[in-house]
């Protein structure tokens, strides 16, 4: 999934009654030297990808499994 739907689907998960504070991680170059965690929430991720710029491919992981990844 391209990350520019992930800011749709987050909006369109708020708007469907989902909390805007569930957590989504993405995952960026897992099986890379390089990889990087990038954590926000509905409501933020939009932002999170504005300015952090996650690098492709990525991983997204929303709700209680995001959760389970801080431990």
């Amino acid at each position: 999934m391209g990350l520019s739907k992930l800011v749709r689907l987050a909006e369109r998960l708020v708007d469907h009654a989902i909390n805007p504070e569930t957590k989504v991680h993405i995952l960026s170059k897992v099986s890379q030297p390089d990889a990087h965690t990038f954590e926000g929430t509905l409501s933020t991720i939009a932002q999170v990808i504005e300015t952090q710029k996650p690098p492709m491919p990525a991983l997204v992981i929303i709700g209680q499994n995001a959760e389970k990844l801080r431990g």
